[in-house]
């Protein structure tokens, strides 16, 4: 069940890490009009 958990957390974590990363970076580059291409 602990695995489990684990699995869950990540697939939780890692797209929020991503989006957060992507803003970081659109935001390093200047904030143009157009959002962060993530996907």
């Amino acid at each position: 069940m602990a695995i489990a958990y684990w699995v869950v957390l990540a697939l939780l974590v890692v797209p929020a890490f991503w989006i957060l990363a992507g803003v970081i970076l659109w935001i390093i580059s200047g904030g143009r009009s157009d959002p962060p291409k993530i996907f």
